[in-house]
């Protein structure tokens, strides 16, 4: 395992103090950090499994889910490209959130602008990978809510795929691949061109 600040945290989105041999580790943060790592190679390596025959060729636009996941696979394989992409992300989802806002507080549903705003805020202070996955699930909902579904649907849906437990429900879906993208997949990787 490498033990870099920046591994740390632009990866695992761990951030702490910078790492050198006479830098004393907490127990607890070691293991955190352990335990944090393991998940994240764990899961890179169920998509790098899942898209073995794509990962070695350019995909310039995703097809099928085996592209998304090679795409994902050299993104989540840098930090120095996680970084550079979860800014640019971070930025089309909170205007995909003015959006639906604005859509949501024509229909009278003020409840559910607090509820994405809640789920963004707590989005945004993780960082590294989860960060990534997470803002990509979100953003998918939010483009599909306001690019393909009737107006009429927006409630039952937002109380379906963006409940109380959203969140927990997209991490907990990080453990491998193919449960992330069955997460995510009532809303179709092709929504996911909000990018």
């Amino acid at each position: 395992m490498e033990l870099t600040s920046n591994r740390n945290k632009y990866i695992l989105g761990i951030d702490i103090i910078p790492l050198n041999e006479d830098t004393y580790i907490d127990p607890n943060i070691f293991q955190l950090i352990k335990e944090e790592q393991l998940l994240y190679e764990t899961f890179l390596s169920t998509i790098k499994d899942f898209a073995k025959d794509k990962l070695n060729k350019a995909v310039g636009v995703i097809k099928d889910w085996k592209d998304a996941a090679a795409v994902f696979a050299k993104i989540l394989s840098s930090g120095e490209l996680l970084n550079k992409f979860l800014g640019p992300l971070t930025r089309r989802v909170q205007t995909l959130i003015n959006q639906i806002n604005t859509i949501l507080k024509k229909l009278k549903l003020n409840s559910l602008v607090k509820r994405i705003k809640n789920f963004f805020k707590t989005i945004t202070n993780l960082k590294g990978w989860k960060s990534l996955l997470s803002l990509l699930s979100l953003g998918g909902i939010l483009f599909y809510i306001t690019k393909k579904l009737p107006k009429d649907g927006i409630k039952e849906f937002i109380n379906q795929y963006l409940s109380e437990n959203f969140l927990d429900d997209v991490l907990s879906k990080l453990t491998n691949w193919k449960n992330f993208y069955r997460l995510v997949k009532p809303y179709n990787w092709r929504n996911w061109n909000f990018i």
